[in-house]
């Protein structure tokens, strides 16, 4: 799978919509599949303070809390609908 897709999608924060963007990714790709099944967890995360600044690139977990999403897309004319 393309690792570039979570940095590039512009639904990444909205975790119904991304499930639907990669799955439509996937079956766009692959022209054999005819369904996918896309599995979205959203943890809390917040970036490491140093001295009063937000670290660039390191976080920490932010509470046990998790959002999941599951989603089932089907490729049109398929039959599957």
């Amino acid at each position: 799978m393309d690792t570039d897709l979570a940095k590039t999608s512009p639904f990444i924060l909205k975790p119904e919509t991304f499930a639907l963007h990669v799955g439509a990714f996937i079956l766009g790709r692959y022209a054999h599949l005819k369904k996918a099944f896309v599995d979205v967890e959203v943890l809390r995360w917040e970036r490491i303070a140093i001295d009063g600044k937000a670290h660039g690139h390191a976080f920490w977990r932010d509470g046990e809390e998790k959002r999941v999403v599951k989603t089932e897309i089907v490729k049109k004319g398929t039959g599957l609908e």
